[in-house]
């Protein structure tokens, strides 16, 4: 994922290297489909987390927005599924 953000900016400027901030890109991605998923950071599966700056910190009423209940609606999907009319 890192290298994607390389190529992206490479295109933009032929000669730039890899740095920290295409790291920290790649770990701010990685934690925003995480917390999505799951709700948490990476911290809390004991990894290291980005250094959020420019207000890419996670916004409060966002993640209250997609903080779903995964297993309740998972046992929804299974009870309902068997319901549908086949076509």
């Amino acid at each position: 994922m890192a290298e994607d953000i390389l190529r992206r900016l490479q295109q933009i400027h032929a000669d730039m290297p890899f740095s920290e901030q295409i790291y920290n890109e790649t770990l701010i991605i990685i934690e925003n489909k995480v917390f999505i998923m799951v709700g948490k950071k990476l911290h809390d599966f004991g990894l290291i987390s980005p250094l959020r700056v420019d207000g890419k910190d996670f916004d409060n009423e966002i993640a209250r927005e997609l903080d779903y209940d995964f297993k309740a609606l998972q046992h929804q999907v299974t009870d309902l599924i068997p319901q549908l009319i086949p076509e």
